[in-house]
């Protein structure tokens, strides 16, 4: 059980990197379509 509970923290962590990974490639494509509109 402690060794779930060890390897927890680090699967979050790896989950919120993977999310603000996203979100940055997600508004690196918005603002690259928001020039070519302009």
């Amino acid at each position: 059980v402690s060794n779930a509970m060890r390897s927890q923290p680090l699967l979050i962590e790896n989950l919120v990197d993977a999310v603000n990974h996203f979100l940055r490639i997600v508004h690196t494509m918005h603002k690259r379509c928001s020039s070519v509109l302009e």
